[in-house]
């Protein structure tokens, strides 16, 4: 590594309070989980100012449901592909799901509990209002509707804030 990226990675592991060696390895985990594939399944880096212009200018919330419907029909292909499986468990989804948080750069928890581990809660926490809220929730809604034929997924909106809990056992016990 040239003597100025190794500088800016030690400024940054100084900064997290980690080595440099964590950083490194969290760095690789981010590479090979979502960098070296997102963009071959069409994500792109974009501004939220744009995606919030864009927001304002749908009326319509049935509008906002129908495009997150629409993308959401590509989840499937995608989960294929970056997850490189052919049949992708509830499991993997929600590792995705997690990872593209993430990658966000959205604040959020993710709660697992009951026994066997089997009910998740999410609550995610962004700063583009209720429309993005509102398309959020509806995407991930038919992912696991399209994917797993999971309709008991409970959402929670507001105007910053997604939740939303589901139970894995609903989908192995069908």
């Amino acid at each position: 590594l040239s003597r100025n990226i190794l500088d800016k990675l030690r400024q940054e592991a100084r900064q997290k309070e980690i080595s440099v060696d964590t950083l490194m390895t969290q760095i690789a985990k981010q590479h090979a989980e979502w960098h070296a594939n997102a963009s071959q399944i069409g994500f792109i880096s974009v501004r939220k100012t744009l995606i919030l212009k864009l927001l304002d200018e749908i009326r319509d919330h049935e509008k906002i449901k129908e495009i997150a419907r629409e993308v959401a029909r590509e989840s499937s292909d995608c989960l294929h592909f970056i997850k490189e499986q052919h049949n992708v468990s509830i499991e993997s989804a929600l590792d995705f799901v997690e990872v593209w948080i993430k990658e966000a750069g959205y604040p959020y928890i993710h709660d697992i509990s009951d026994v066997d581990r089997s009910i998740h809660h999410f609550v995610i926490q962004q700063d583009m209002g209720l429309k993005w809220s509102l398309y959020l929730s509806e995407i991930l809604r038919n992912l696991f509707e399209e994917l797993f034929n999971l309709s008991e997924v409970h959402f929670d909106i507001t105007y910053n804030i997604v939740r939303f809990t589901l139970d894995t056992n609903r989908v192995r016990g069908e």
